[in-house]
């Protein structure tokens, strides 16, 4: 079973691109701290997500919002200039949940949308 269940603050401000196809695609990373005695360690963890889902996290998210995700991992390859093979492991997520707003009123209000999967899509 393929499954990622994370807490965490998303790293930067949203920004939705979209493939040669039309295809709306969110790329973030989402920071999460783990604390053991007095020392504290922060992971940092490559999000995507893609169509409606994707277009839906970009107009509700912003930096440093603490979210749940809940997603797979999936990794790819590429060459770099030297030739040598880069992987990349990302989460792309299927559910999320957004657990703070901003304090400036544009915000969804609480029976809005605190909580959108792939599967409440439409296709």
């Amino acid at each position: 079973m393929n499954s990622v269940h994370l807490i965490g603050r998303l790293t930067k401000e949203p920004e939705l691109v979209f493939t040669p196809s039309g295809v709306a695609v969110f790329n973030n990373s989402i920071a999460i701290d783990e604390k053991y005695k007095d020392e504290k360690k922060t992971f940092f963890f490559n999000v995507k997500a893609f169509s409606k889902l994707a277009e839906m996290i970009a107009t509700y998210s912003y930096k440093g919002q603490l979210v749940v995700i809940t997603g797979r991992l999936t990794q790819r390859s590429y060459d770099d200039k030297e030739g040598r093979k880069i992987y990349l492991t990302e989460i792309t997520i299927e559910n999320i949940r957004f657990l703070s707003y901003k304090d400036d009123g544009t915000q969804p209000n609480n029976n809005a949308m605190p909580h959108l999967s792939d599967s409440d899509l439409p296709f």
